[in-house]
């Protein structure tokens, strides 16, 4: 049975981790479920909610893998207006999307100041090549393994795969990045609570500190609390990021199911030679038998010539004339022999043809399983690359 083959096994693969994914949205989304009610204070008092920073950055994080899960993409930061709405032609870094990502009201540190939020955004016209996290355009990045078939889809793997190009790039301090002696790294994302109070005292973007005040430039996570500084920091990595929504494992078994399904296309073009070798073959013996055919006829006027030969001789002949008349039956008697090979011949022949016709059948009947094979093949690979989101989005 097909569907016991370890292909089918394969076909699932992806399956079961879009399960697993929407569980993972399914328990963001719980933990999401209580931040009305610890946001419900400042709702009432019409100003953002304060929050320890811990607890904070946590239900920051996982309000954007939410966002993630829905329209396979981070969210822009809200650079523009300040009003929690996201504004995907302002940059890479600004307030955190309160709005844009469900919550009833700002997300902000003990002296109210909203969150800090930067994403990796590195545009390029040419989609394969893009690392553009937040891009709301829908490009379509993955390119399945599938012959014959252009992916129209934007889903999870597009954005597995804008990860995936952001990791091979080199550090770029043009990006959102952070700065630990010299040494830049850029992440996936960054959030940042200004904590308690401006401890640096100067009064700049509220209570944030050091590079956390402006700019793509930020302090790294572990840098320590001082009187200057009182800053936290949450930053996740490309690769972090990747792992978290199990992009090898979905883009692995992704392009499994397209690499069977060229296979399985090169199984069908193989039969379709069989097939084809076996048709000529068969009109090749056709050709032959009609060659012994033409022979046996010709062997038969031999016969002919060779017994009217012998019929004028034999009552004319004078005596002394047998040699004449053993040549004459000799002659009939090799045109009758080679009659009999002519005859063995095509016998033999066409035996050949019965063989190779049934060879053809054969041949004919593995094109058609393979075509199906084929076919089922590609269909799960299309289908692993339709199926690898949560939702579709190709609009901001």
């Amino acid at each position: 049975m097909r569907g016991a083959s370890p292909r089918g096994s394969a076909g699932f693969n992806l399956l079961e981790m879009s399960v697993a994914l929407v569980v993972l949205g399914i328990m963001v989304g719980t933990t999401l479920s209580v931040a009305p009610k610890l946001l419900k204070e400042g709702e009432q008092a019409g100003h953002a909610t304060s929050i320890p920073s811990p607890e904070l950055l946590d239900m920051a994080e996982g309000g954007l893998l939410a966002f993630i899960a829905a329209h396979n993409r981070l969210p822009c930061p809200d650079s523009v207006n300040r009003d929690g709405v996201e504004d995907c032609s302002g940059g890479a870094v600004g307030d955190y999307p309160w709005r844009s990502l469900g919550f009833s009201a700002a997300l902000a540190d003990a002296s109210e100041t909203p969150l800090r939020y930067g994403v990796y955004r590195y545009s390029q016209s040419d989609a394969v090549a893009d690392a553009d996290l937040a891009d709301p355009t829908g490009k379509n990045r993955y390119i399945p393994t599938i012959p014959n078939h252009q992916s129209n889809q934007f889903n999870l793997l597009d954005f597995c795969t804008a990860l995936r190009n952001a990791a091979h790039r080199s550090e770029d301090a043009s990006l959102i990045h952070t700065l630990n002696n010299g040494i830049i790294i850029n992440p996936a994302f960054i959030l940042v609570s200004g904590h308690s109070f401006d401890a640096d005292g100067d009064a700049v973007n509220g209570s944030f500190d050091g590079r956390n005040e402006s700019g793509v430039s930020f302090d790294h996570p572990g840098l320590e609390k001082s009187a200057t500084y009182d800053d936290v920091v949450r930053t996740v990595g490309l690769f972090e990021l990747s792992s978290r929504l199990s992009c090898a494992l979905m883009m692995t078994s992704a392009n499994t199911l397209g690499i069977l399904s060229t296979s399985d296309e090169y199984r069908v073009e193989k039969a379709k030679y069989d097939v084809s070798n076996a048709e000529w073959n068969v009109e090749m013996n056709k050709w032959d038998i009609a060659d012994s055919a033409l022979s046996a006829l010709g062997n038969a006027a031999d016969i002919c010539l060779a017994g009217a030969q012998l019929a004028c001789d034999a009552p004319a002949a004078p005596c002394g004339a047998g040699a004449s008349i053993t040549m004459d039956v000799i002659g009939l008697g090799g045109a009758v022999f080679q009659q009999i090979l002519g005859f063995a011949s095509m016998a033999e022949r066409i035996a050949a043809l019965v063989i190779i016709e049934g060879h053809l059948d054969v041949y004919k009947s593995l094109q058609t399983q393979m075509e199906d094979t084929a076919a089922i093949s590609k269909a799960r690979a299309i289908k692993a690359d339709e199926n690898a989101h949560f939702g579709t989005e190709t609009t901001p």
